[in-house]
């Protein structure tokens, strides 16, 4: 137990350290270690007295770690040493260390409540919208494919205090959405993408159309009940691409063909399936086709093409064998893994498609 003295005495050295800005603590050590070292030199101290030595000495003595190889041999530089450097310099090695200690609280305190700024982040993934069910699952799909390449996620939320996911997320709290100052804090313009996850569609109309005016404007991921929001927003921003839920859909093709709500499932969850992936074209290969490209997939790879999107055109499911795939073209594809451009064995893909 603690006696209720020392408690106020250590009280007292916290509150008192917390109100020294980091400079003015600074120039204090700066000023001992002058005043220490001319005193030494004034008592006729030679041998802690050179510059060289001394501020090895100084930093061992502060620390309290006391080596022993350099210390004063004359009664003035012993006598310097016990009145003035021991205390001082604890003093002050305890004071830096109390306040590097506050400054890494404060920092994170601030971070966990969402006070932090991530504006000078880039190609990371920020997800604006907090749900307390779908939110931590979507966060959770997203670090599932450790192949995809980010610079890490920042939950943009109002209405809660505290990050709710420390471990996975940054947190950027914001009083209500939209808000741009919460989108620069979020570093919303330079993100690889935003979803926006919004409590209502229009909320989320909102959010998104403050996103799209941004300057770079991200990648646009939204989330809709109503396919008439979804379709406003795409009138406005033609690249956000927008999710509708599908749930009649789903119930219609299920209730005719059994199994089809498991396959949906599948496809689109990379926890416990294989499932589906995007994949560009690179730069320098040509001579492929939709054909060719799908037979020799699935047999180097057991990956199987779905769709394609050429340049400039819409997203093609189940495309015919002779539409042409070129450099810059994405392929969707079924598989266990993410496959990367550079894995892809694009020359012999070509000449797999000239055989068929």
């Amino acid at each position: 137990m603690q006696h209720p003295l020392w408690h106020r005495v250590v009280a007292a050295i916290y509150r008192h350290v917390a109100t020294v800005s980091w400079p003015a603590l600074l120039l204090m050590v700066l000023v001992h270690l002058t005043l220490s070292w001319f005193a030494f030199l004034l008592v006729g101290e030679d041998k802690a007295g050179d510059l060289d030595s001394f501020w090895y000495y100084y930093v061992v003595t502060a620390t309290t770690i006391g080596y022993g190889d350099i210390s004063p041999v004359t009664v003035g530089g012993r006598l310097v040493a016990v009145l003035w450097i021991i205390p001082g310099g604890i003093a002050l090695f305890t004071a830096v260390i109390t306040k590097l200690v506050q400054s890494i609280a404060k920092l994170w305190n601030m971070r966990m409540r969402g006070e932090g700024d991530y504006g000078d982040m880039e190609d990371h993934i920020v997800i604006i919208g907090w749900n307390r069910e779908r939110t931590p699952r979507l966060v959770s799909l997203l670090h599932a494919d450790r192949r995809y390449d980010h610079a890490g996620i920042v939950l943009l939320a109002s209405g809660i205090e505290a990050n709710p996911l420390p471990d996975h997320v940054r947190f950027v709290r914001v009083e209500s959405l939209p808000s741009d100052e919460g989108l620069r804090r979020a570093g919303a313009a330079t993100a690889e993408s935003v979803i926006i996850l919004a409590a209502s569609d229009n909320e989320t109309l909102a959010v998104a159309l403050s996103v799209g005016a941004l300057d770079p404007a991200p990648r646009i991921v939204a989330h809709f009940d109503s396919g008439k929001v979804a379709n406003l927003l795409r009138s406005h921003c033609p690249s956000a691409e927008c999710s509708v839920s599908l749930s009649l859909e789903i119930l219609a093709r299920s209730a005719q063909d059994p199994g089809s709500s498991e396959v949906q499932r599948q496809i689109v969850s990379p926890v416990d399936s294989p499932t589906q992936y995007r994949l560009v074209v690179p730069a320098g290969v040509g001579g492929l086709d939709y054909g060719g490209a799908f037979s020799f997939f699935k047999i180097r790879y057991d990956a199987t093409i779905i769709a394609i999107q050429r340049l400039g055109h819409a997203v093609e499911v189940n495309a015919e064998r002779a539409t042409p795939v070129a450099a810059g073209d994405a392929l969707y594809f079924l598989a266990a893994h993410r496959l990367l451009p550079d894995e892809i064995d694009w020359p012999a893909c070509a000449i797999a498609g000239q055989g068929t």
